[in-house]
């Protein structure tokens, strides 16, 4: 516990072995009630290159950090704040002061459109759902718009990797000229973000939903209007994989590439 004088306290909870996530809202709900803030670091256990799945349970959000993760690294004497989106941005405390860096986002190529084809051959589960629905409206999700992949947000603890749920979001809207506000927010309640138990619910899924919005307007492809919003040009699916990589003038990675992420 920490608290200086005359402010509330504050717990610090620097977690270095497993901890499930029921547990870890268990005690961060304990906290709430006590009107306690809480901020969990985690330990070496928890080290990664890129946070991923096994990190993402201890995503958090202020409007000081914006979205954040915390890590300690006790041999070396460091602590690390972890800022994601767009560009992740690293900064690093230490007895000497303190050292920044940051990470940009790898850029959109053919072998990121290939992973979906190489998820579709390997016949991953979620991917398998999404060329059903994508089949049922006469789609390939192998031809998924090039949107899908621009611009992510950067953030972790997703229900489905993050371009699933933007062509799921354009197979539910799939023909319609305008789409309200009321529909569109019920689209994004139906992927609850169970892996992020430090964020409140639906707030992790609005700030992907947010990132979205972003990047179809910044495309030209919609625009905001008084009830909700208007396609201005439906984002262009291909028929297949090939043609969409011929779009851009890309070749065929060689085989062998990671699953789609």
């Amino acid at each position: 516990m920490w608290r200086r004088p005359g402010e509330p306290a504050l717990a610090l909870e620097f977690q270095c072995s497993p901890i499930g996530l029921e547990r870890l809202a268990e005690r961060t709900a304990g906290y709430r009630r006590l009107g306690v803030p809480v901020v969990w670091i985690m330990g070496r256990r928890y080290f990664a290159r890129q946070p991923k799945a096994l990190q993402a349970k201890f995503l958090a959000w202020s409007r000081q950090h914006g979205w954040h993760l915390w890590f300690l690294d006790v041999r070396a004497g460091r602590l690390a704040l972890w800022r994601l989106g767009a560009t992740t941005a690293i900064t690093w405390y230490h007895s000497g002061g303190e050292n920044r860096s940051e990470k940009a986002q790898a850029p959109v190529t053919a072998r990121t459109a290939w992973r979906v084809g190489q998820a579709l051959r390997h016949r991953d589960a979620a991917v398998m759902a999404l060329q059903a629905a994508s089949a049922a409206a006469h789609r390939n999700v192998g031809g998924v718009p090039w949107l899908v992949h621009e611009g992510p947000s950067g953030l972790i603890g997703l229900p489905h990797p993050e371009w699933q749920l933007r062509a799921w979001w354009l197979l539910a809207f799939d023909g319609q000229a305008t789409i309200d506000r009321a529909a569109e927010a019920a689209f994004w309640r139906r992927w609850p973000a169970l892996r992020t138990p430090l964020v409140a619910d639906g707030q992790l899924l609005a700030a992907i939903a947010a990132r979205w919005h972003a990047v179809l307007t910044a495309s030209g492809a919609w625009r905001e209007t008084a009830t909700g919003w208007q396609l201005a040009a439906a984002p262009l699916w291909y028929p297949t994989l090939e043609a969409k990589l011929a779009a851009r003038q890309l070749p065929v990675p060689v085989r062998g590439a990671r699953r789609a992420r």
